[in-house]
């Protein structure tokens, strides 16, 4: 062993080792670290992304080459070769004249300066003399003299040398002139050279743009060291590396961090890069294009994403660049596998938003959309909030922008006039076992009361709730007939006169998800002799609003004989299961016990026993039924006296999705840890979070079954998840205009009032349609001319004065519909929304339409009088004309002509007569004008569009001559 050197205090040959030990594992670590940094997963994607797109740009690329165009360009090619032989044979010729522009172009431009320069000096003096007469004049009348002859003389030789100056400039003008013509005219002659030449290579330049562009994106994408290695090496990918992160910066729609706001930065495109392009719509993720492209994300659509980025709509961490740091979330636990095994996911507890999942995306929409009736381009959320506003969710769950919905279910401060009681009983016991798909949900027989003790519980309190509403009930007197009504007569009523446009009945088919609102509008008829009276009946056919004045049922008009024969067609409805249930005696000895715990809840026991002792039976009831109202809320979806100013007893859910996780209660449930998971379970089992615990009657959950099907659940999902707080500043919302402001109110009237249970609205709706085709055994298309007509364009159809009184007072159009136009009894100011909602809805002018109509030209009126004749078109054969009735039965006739003055816009008369079928798909009209040659030869020359337009006068012309009208009138 060497000798210690004493001079050191450590041991050089070992200190030397460890350093150089430490050094290669300094070295090696940092050689990981930035390998580690460098090697992010988004790198390979990127990597297999410019694979697939070389690989796909040269496919493009020999497509092109393969094309037709490359025998064109061939061929121009060729041309181009003869032309430049041409022109070097004639070289000399154009060199000359090439030099002959040169010296032209100078001469033009010394001859343009010269006249410019002249003209200038010109202005300018005229200017002078002309401002110093005026001023001589103006200081001559100031001085009340006239100019001296010194003064006029001056003028005089002013103007004189003023007009030589001008003839100056135009000889130079001239001469400038000169210059350029021939200079053009040598250019001419040049062109003739090379014309040929430029416009080959100009042809040859569009034929080769597609094939040029592949060409140089191939450049960009090809494989090589320079574009994969050297350009994302460490330190030099600072230059321009092909590999990057990609971000959009959105300043106007922040987002809410721990309190502060601050900007997005989407960085998903580093990954998902082909998401705006066309041409990867088949791809594996991440590299699919994104769907509607029309609607979503390219520089066109109405959400581009340069403005709107991703994690608006599909939330997620925007700055995550990794799979699991980006928040994803899989639509289920086999996906969630999946992304384990494959990416190493694992869910991000602390973020707030993760990535929305499935159709719960389109919950977003709500954040910008939340002013708007109908978000067709969401079905989802659309559907969700319908089921929302049907089922009455705002009812108990304060929700901001539902505040002005009516209560759903029906006034129940006259219920003893319209149900017997023991159907009652039946009915709030078990809901669904009358009606299968009923919008009144379950409170009783659910997991948390259905044990014995639970049952007999229930027994009681629904006593003690009828009892309430019983004691509270007014007094109403029913409408008498003395006419004796027609079961099988009353079932053509109702099955025709439009009551199946709302209500179902047995045999019907079930609602879809899509037409579930409207199709359950009204409730479901089968079984109606079960729960009421004929004499009750009657009297709310005749006049719905005389029993409910807050009722959605319009009036349709029946005269006595339908109204008795309908109402002993729905009594004879009887559902005789349901009937035969047994209605167990009242417990009175359970009613004590109840009470007395209610009682001793606010006071001591003793007191509360002697408070008890002093109640009769009736009031012990009574009182129980106004806690069990209290407590399960029936005052949420019904008007039921005392409590006409209670507030829903529900969680408020105005901004539950953007509820915190942790703040929910799991309970004992194996449920997914998050608020879609969450939400859904309590959608589809109220009451199961209660499952594991121990809790006193009055502690259990309240919430009733609703009997929603998983394909309701989800969309309410979707809709509760849209129920966010705001963060988005208001400039980055979806603003109305004036126009789409009177459409949403429209919007809100035809939703309210079903209007899509018959007609097709905006493209939406008729579903009365399959109906009356199931009924007739007709086919869909041939049941169309006996449905009410879609509405698809009505404010380009019909006149808006017109449309404002037929909504408030509706009267016949097409004698053969059986179907009737309802009375809504609509005030001025949803009249008025309506009509104004039709017209904005097709940029049609309102509130008027202003036209001059003069008399007609004899001899127009002659030729649409022959047009309109048996000989030709035969009009009046189907058409009344004011009293004049075409002959065969009312169910063959067509409108009223003589009306349609008053009734119809003219310019919409010319387009129905072109062509019907294009306006209303299914009408009986028949397509006269289909083509150039289908008019009368005879008639104007066979001028189709002539005979169109003589023949679109002559309609709107017949009311004001039936009225003796004037020769213009204002609409």
């Amino acid at each position: 062993m060497p000798k210690p050197n004493e001079e050191f205090a450590y041991n050089i040959p070992k200190l030397t080792i460890w350093f150089a030990v430490s050094s290669v594992l300094l070295t090696v670590g940092i050689v990981w670290l930035v390998m580690d940094d460098y090697s992010r997963d988004w790198k390979g994607v990127q990597r297999e992304f410019n694979r697939m797109e070389y690989e796909r740009t040269q496919t493009a690329l020999a497509e092109v080459l393969s094309k037709e165009d490359q025998q064109k360009l061939s061929t121009l090619e060729t041309d181009l070769q003869d032309a430049n032989s041409r022109l070097e044979e004639q070289e000399s010729q154009i060199n000359d004249v090439r030099d002959e522009i040169t010296d032209l172009e100078a001469e033009y431009y010394r001859a343009d300066q010269a006249y410019k320069f002249a003209k200038s000096l010109y202005d300018s003096h005229r200017y002078e003399i002309e401002d110093g007469a005026r001023r001589l004049k103006e200081r001559a009348e100031a001085r009340g003299r006239e100019l001296t002859d010194q003064q006029l003389t001056s003028l005089k030789a002013s103007r004189a040398a003023l007009l030589e100056e001008r003839s100056r400039t135009d000889m130079l003008r001239n001469e400038f002139l000169d210059a350029e013509k021939r200079r053009d005219d040598a250019r001419t002659r040049l062109k003739e050279y090379t014309g040929q030449r430029t416009t080959l290579e100009k042809e040859i330049k569009e034929t080769r743009a597609d094939q040029s562009l592949l060409e140089r994106k191939l450049t960009d994408v090809e494989p090589s060291f320079f574009n994969n290695a050297f350009r994302n090496m460490p330190v030099l990918d600072m230059l321009q590396p092909s590999l990057k992160v990609k971000q959009v910066v959105l300043d106007k729609l922040p987002m809410d961090i721990n309190f502060v706001s601050v900007p997005r930065v989407d960085r998903c495109t580093t990954c998902h890069l082909a998401i705006n392009q066309k041409g990867f719509e088949d791809a594996d993720q991440p590299f699919r294009t994104h769907p509607r492209l029309d609607l979503y994300l390219s520089g066109s659509s109405a959400h581009p994403v340069e403005s709107f980025g991703c994690t608006v709509c599909h939330l997620g961490r925007d700055r995550g660049t990794s799979f699991t740091n980006s928040a994803h979330t899989p639509r289920d636990e086999a996906q969630a596998a999946e992304w384990k095994e494959k990416y190493h996911w694992h869910e991000m507890h602390h973020w707030e938003t993760p990535m929305t999942a499935g159709q719960n995306v389109y919950s977003t929409c709500y954040q910008c959309h939340r002013q708007e009736v109908d978000v067709p381009e969401a079905e989802p959320l659309q559907r969700g909030i319908t089921l929302i506003e049907n089922l009455g969710c705002h009812g108990c769950h304060k929700i901001a922008g539902f505040e002005g919905l009516r209560k759903v279910g029906p006034d129940l401060s006259r219920l003893a006039s319209k149900l017997d009681r023991d159907w009652a009983y039946r009915w709030v016991n078990s809901p669904a076992s009358f009606r299968e798909l009923t919008k009144m949900p379950h409170f009783f027989g659910q997991k948390n009361n259905r044990s014995p003790e639970d049952v007999a519980r229930t027994d009681v309190e629904v006593h003690a709730i009828l009892e309430y509403l019983y004691e509270k009930s007014e007094p109403f007197e029913t409408i008498h007939s003395t006419l004796t009504g027609n079961a099988e007569r009353g079932r053509q009523v109702v099955e025709t006169v439009g009551c199946v446009g709302c209500h179902r009945m047995e045999g019907h088919p079930a609602p879809t998800r899509e037409n579930w609102g409207r199709r359950t509008f009204g409730p479901e008829l089968s079984g109606l002799g079960s729960k009421t009276t004929f004499e009750w009946l009657y009297s709310w056919l005749k006049n719905p609003k005389h029993f409910w004045p807050e009722t959605r049922m319009p009036n349709l008009r029946l005269s006595d004989r339908e109204a008795v024969d309908a109402a002993a067609y729905l009594v004879s409805l009887k559902n005789p299961e349901f009937d035969s249930t047994t209605v167990p005696a009242l417990n009175t000895t359970l009613l004590d016990e109840i009470v007395l715990g209610y009682l001793s809840a606010r006071q001591p026991e003793a007191n509360a026993r002697a408070e008890l002792g002093r109640m009769s039976e009736a009031r012990r009831k009574e009182y129980l039924g106004q806690r069990m109202i209290q407590r399960y809320g029936c005052f949420g979806c019904h008007v039921i006296p005392g409590f006409e100013d209670a507030l829903g007893i529900g969680t408020e859910l105005t901004e539950w999705g953007s509820k915190l996780t942790h703040m929910l209660d799991f309970g004992f449930l194996e449920v997914a840890h998050n608020k879609p998971a969450w939400l859904y379970q309590k959608l589809t089992d109220p009451r199961g979070y209660d499952d594991g615990k121990i809790k006193k009657p009055d502690e259990k959950l309240k919430m009733p079954h609703f009997g929603l099907s998983s394909e309701q659940a989800q969309d309410i999902v979707t809709a509760v998840m849209g129920f966010t707080k705001n963060p988005l500043p208001q400039e980055s919302l979806h603003q109305l205009d004036a126009r789409m402001e009177a459409v949403e109110a429209g919007r809100r009237y035809v939703k309210d009032n079903n209007c899509r249970g018959c007609h097709i609205v905006e493209g939406r709706g008729g579903d009365i349609l399959e109906l009356i085709a199931e009924r007739d055994q007709r086919t869909i298309e041939e049941a169309r001319a006996f449905a009410p007509p879609p509405l698809n364009g009505e404010g380009q159809k019909v006149q808006p004065e017109w449309l404002f009184n037929f909504l408030k007072e509706p009267s016949p159009i097409r004698p053969w519909l059986q179907v009737r136009m309802p009375t809504f009894h609509f005030e001025d100011s949803p009249a008025t929304s309506l009509v104004h909602y039709f017209a904005a809805a097709d940029h049609a002018t309102f509130p008027f339409e202003w036209r001059v109509d003069h008399p007609m030209p004899t001899a127009d009126r002659i030729a649409a009088s022959k047009l309109a004749s048996n000989q030709y078109l035969d009009c009046f054969s189907c058409h009344q004309q004011g009293v004049r009735k075409p002959q065969g039965p009312p169910e063959g006739w067509a409108p009223d002509l003589v009306l349609a003055h008053e009734r119809l816009r003219h310019d919409w008369v010319g387009e129905w007569l072109k062509d019907p079928q294009r306006l209303y798909p299914g009408t009986r009209m028949p397509s006269y004008f289909s083509d150039e040659d289908s008019g009368p030869d005879d008639i104007l020359n066979g001028d189709e569009t002539e005979q169109i337009r003589v023949l679109a006068d002559y309609i709107m012309s017949l009311g004001r001559r039936a009225a003796g009208g004037g020769a213009s009138q204002g609409r």
